[in-house]
């Protein structure tokens, strides 16, 4: 089952997190690359080597909290932990493709993978079939809201063991409840919660007071559904993802703030500093000795301060600048993925701009009068104008959007039902006399969003009241507890999928929506919003093995949500990026599919 998790939550709204301090910045690399040395993962940097092959990313990174791949929830953190860790499939052009295994045509349910043969971790150690098992099992038995993505595959704290098996040698098999259609499966792999970890250098990590083992028994009795659903399929009802004893570890200290992957990167000590610090792993098959300067991520919030940075050449890469209109001449439109160098006294510096998989939507609440009414919403829907919001922003890092899932997924040509009967729907608002309340995270794009909405729904006798939230914790806190009218939320796609977002916009049973306890939800649970029809069509893309018929699932997903759902769907991210030339990164539509060093052409 699909969540609306706490990383959809945190990834773009700024929550605060890892405190930070100037300390480590040369001695960090200079000591730590002698150190690791000796044990494997980098090698001693030359005093010599030319300081201009230095990268320093500026970015704002303030909402690190760690660099656990099964844990975390940071949007900034996912990016990293895509170049520290590799997983089982990876992605060119959005499709899949073998990453640290090929696979095998599924046996039904039943999936083979063989891991690659001479591939090592950063420690040296050889990647096998029982590290793939351990990583797996690992994000299934911390239970935290990234692992969702295997939930999807109807996998639990308790069938981990039993589903996910390991030979003593390269083959890993999984054997799922049901089958689900195979792209979904590959694209759930594709996710940060299916990084693979060096198994041998993590369990030497546990804390020694944490059970080396909890069994089935164990987690059940803390389970939070009860009694647990035998025949659960995906979709169609709340998993038996029951939360393991406190006592539980699986080296979650050590891995907050160090590497067991296999990735271009490691690092080692990466705690409360104003600067992450990777080191290249020269056990990588992309590992370039010409080159074996450690890079650097810098936490730099103001984008005015990353553009002075930039020009003076203190740091190579400014992430999420606004995008500057040129000095003269025609305007030029940077399309997707393309590059454009921009004229400078200094150093070549050039601009990428990548499409996104993350949505800003504004979430109805269906128990507040009168958003309880479908034609309410649906008139809600036709009146706001997506295209006078992305204008009102004046920036390139966002683009309307009408359908459920972001341009950035590609493959599936779903329509957004554009029909708007403007005196109809004026009609229906304004006999409504409501005044409603918007929460939404503060900040300058979402309060421009915030007034642009304001404003169009005054014209159709819709006041909103806007409660900005101070900081991301509290505004979780306030969609916790379901008690909004409106809210500005922003969802990121787990994987690139359309199913990832109808789970979480439309999984909710009955039994799910009457407990309250703190725990991943959908975000249709959020907004109180059960609907049957909804969850079973979910469930049938899940398994229609034709592309076609799979499309026009999603594509009455879509009709129907327009019609009665509760949500608005109205703009897609999109990231824009400037740095010095040869310096720029590979851009991923998810975090963690970023690359800050860009493989070499084959």
């Amino acid at each position: 089952m699909a969540f609306f998790h706490r990383r959809d939550l945190l990834r773009a709204l700024g929550v605060g997190g890892l405190a930070v301090s100037p300390v480590g910045r040369s001695a960090f690399a200079r000591d730590g690359n002698k150190r690791d040395a000796k044990r494997g993962g980098t090698e001693p940097v030359d005093a010599k080597q030319s300081a201009a092959k230095q990268i320093v990313i500026g970015k704002q990174t303030s909402d690190l909290s760690g660099f656990d791949p099964h844990l975390n929830v940071s949007a900034s953190a996912a990016e990293i932990i895509g170049n520290l860790y590799e997983t089982l499939i990876a992605l060119k052009d959005g499709k899949p493709l073998p990453g640290l295994a090929e696979w095998a045509e599924p046996n039904g349910s039943l999936w083979t993978f063989t891991i690659k043969a001479n591939r090592q971790f950063a420690s040296k150690n050889p990647i096998k079939a029982a590290d793939a098992a351990f990583s797996l099992q690992r994000a299934l038995r911390v239970n935290s809201s990234p692992s969702h993505p295997l939930a999807q595959l109807g996998l639990t704290p308790i069938n981990a063991d039993r589903c996910i098996r390991a030979d003593d040698g390269q083959v890993l098999t999984i054997k799922l409840p049901e089958t689900i259609e195979k792209q979904i499966v590959l694209h759930c792999l594709t996710s940060a919660c299916c990084s693979i970890l060096d198994s041998e250098l993590v369990k030497h990590r546990y804390s020694p007071t944490a059970p080396a083992v909890v069994d089935a028994a164990m987690a059940a009795t803390t389970c939070r559904y009860a009694p647990l659903e035998l025949g659960y399929s995906p979709g169609l009802g709340p998993p038996d993802a029951c939360q393991l004893p406190a006592p539980f570890d699986s080296g979650e200290a050590w891995l907050r703030f160090n590497s067991a992957g296999s990735g271009p990167f490691l690092i080692r000590n990466a705690e409360r500093t104003e600067e992450v610090v990777l080191r290249r792993n020269f056990c990588h098959p992309g590992y370039d000795k010409s080159n074996r300067l450690p890079l650097i991520v810098r936490d730099i919030a103001d984008p005015r301060e990353q553009q002075r940075l930039l020009r003076s050449g203190e740091i190579q890469v400014a992430w999420n600048l606004a995008a500057e209109p040129p000095v003269e001449g025609p305007a030029v439109q940077v399309s997707k993925d393309a590059k454009q160098t921009t004229r400078s006294t200094g150093p070549a510096i050039e601009q990428v701009k990548r499409s996104r998989a993350n949505l800003l939507l504004l979430c109805m609440n269906v128990t507040k009068t009168p958003l309880d009414k479908p034609e309410v919403r649906k008139a809600m829907r036709r009146t706001i104008d997506n295209d006078l919001l992305k204008q009102s922003l004046m920036t390139q890092r966002w683009d309307a959007q009408s359908r459920f899932f972001p341009s950035a997924i590609g493959g599936f040509d779903v329509k957004a039902p554009r029909d708007p009967d403007d005196e109809a729907d004026r009609k229906t608002l304004e006999s409504q006399k409501c005044s409603l309340k918007l929460d939404y995270l503060a900040g300058a794009g979402r309060s421009t969003v915030a007034n642009g909405l304001a404003s169009q729904l005054s014209k159709v006798g819709v006041k909103l009241a806007l409660d900005p939230a101070s900081s991301g914790r509290i505004f979780q806190e306030r969609l916790e507890k379901r008690e909004f009218d409106l809210a500005l939320v922003s969802l990121s796609s787990d994987y690139l999928h359309p199913h990832s977002n109808a789970q979480a916009l439309c999984s909710n049973s009955d039994l799910e929506n009457s407990n309250t306890f703190d725990g991943p939800h959908t975000l249709a649970w959020h907004c109180h919003w059960v609907d049957g029809n909804f969850m079973d069509a979910v469930a049938y893309a899940a398994k229609e093995p034709d592309p076609a018929k799979q499309l026009n699932i999603y594509q009455e997903i879509q009709n129907d949500l327009f019609d009665s759902g509760p949500y608005v769907f109205l703009l897609e991210e999109t990231a824009f990026v400037k740095g010095v030339k040869g310096s720029l990164p590979l851009l991923g539509a998810l975090d963690n599919l970023t690359r800050y060093s860009p493989p070499k052409p084959t």
